[in-house]
């Protein structure tokens, strides 16, 4: 394969579309730590806020702390939408810290770049796929029998136009008897940048 040198050469190009892709995983993270916080400072004031409100003559008589759950607003006493916005931070930070190795992809001899890349692409998708999660869940429309698979891969077909614009570049490594670059032009769609290390004689590109 290309050396380490020559792919950090080719990293360090695409170095400003990288930080585009990075950045929006950090905001959409810093959001989401924003929301649980809100929701945990939202659940610890509403017992000692209700208890106030209830008065010394309800003390010993109405349990405050289940009051305050019944009047809570539904986003914040549910514990499926903090959970699910939870594990979409979890996957947006396990993202941010794989650093470079997240742009790099390499096909191992005899493996198919179309598949490799389509794997790479999907991985790195989760994010958008969090962020998706994350809004259902707060909208009350999250289903984890249909929406956990957004964490586990979102394909490069699924993504929306605005994702596509800040899509993650890849610095692909790949033998030459390997290299059918034919496959690859659906995802030259957006913003979308590869570059190809090759190792090897290859076949012209189409």
């Amino acid at each position: 394969m290309p050396s380490d040198d020559l792919a950090q050469d080719a990293l360090d190009a695409l170095g400003r579309r990288a930080e585009v892709f990075r950045s929006a995983i950090s905001l959409t993270r810093d959001q989401l730590r924003g929301f649980l916080e809100d929701h945990r400072a939202t659940t610890q004031d509403e017992t000692p806020r209700a208890a106030a409100a209830l008065g010394a003559f309800a003390a010993g008589r109405i349990d405050s702390d289940r009051f305050s759950r019944l009047l809570a607003p539904k986003k914040a006493a549910g514990s499926d939408w903090a959970a699910a916005v939870e594990r979409a931070l979890k996957v947006l930070e396990d993202l941010e810290g794989r650093g470079e190795d997240l742009f790099r992809v390499r096909v191992e001899r005899g493996a198919d770049l179309h598949a490799a890349v389509e794997r790479a692409l999907a991985d790195a998708g989760r994010a958008f796929g969090a962020a998706r999660l994350a809004n259902l869940a707060r909208s009350s429309q999250y289903r984890p029998e249909e929406h956990d698979v957004l964490l586990e891969a979102f394909p490069f077909r699924r993504w929306s136009r605005a994702e596509r614009q800040i899509a993650p570049p890849l610095v692909i490594e790949v033998a030459g008897s390997d290299m059918l670059v034919a496959g690859l032009g659906a995802y030259l769609d957006g913003a979308q940048s590869f570059v190809l290390l090759v190792e090897g004689h290859a076949p012209p590109a189409p």
